[in-house]
């Protein structure tokens, strides 16, 4: 019987640490990133389309924690070049999806704090001058 009582403790024990180790943190609803990317104009480019604005960047793109470099969420931009995602309160910055380096975007260190959404602007370039 009490080696019966000592499993079944032992059990427990490890159902509670294992539940503390993969807990999955807790996003909150009210924080994260709203933003816009747009292509930057490289290279030789006609006077009456310097007039315009920038196009928008529509397609994926990778949200990173500052601390780590880790990727916490993808995400793909509307046809405007708009996003939005929820993070936890923190320091992240954006980069591009996959094993190229092209679209190269633009490097800014985003602060997320408690209940706000952080707006950003961003470009993105491919590579040219």
């Amino acid at each position: 019987m009490k080696i019966v009582q000592y499993l079944l403790a032992c059990m427990l024990m490890a159902a509670a640490v294992s539940a503390t180790l993969f807990a999955v943190p807790q996003t909150d609803a009210s924080s994260g990133i709203t933003g816009v990317v747009t292509w930057k104009r490289t290279g030789l480019i006609p006077k009456d389309e310097m007039k315009q604005p920038p196009p928008p960047y529509h397609g994926p793109l990778a949200v990173n924690r500052s601390s780590d470099r880790k990727t916490v969420v993808t995400v793909s931009t509307d046809e405007q070049g708009e996003f939005k995602v929820t993070l936890p309160p923190g320091e992240y910055f954006i980069s591009n999806i996959g094993p190229g380096i092209y679209p190269v975007f633009q490097k800014k260190k985003i602060t997320v704090e408690a209940n706000r959404y952080t707006s950003v602007r961003l470009t993105v370039h491919n590579g040219g001058k």
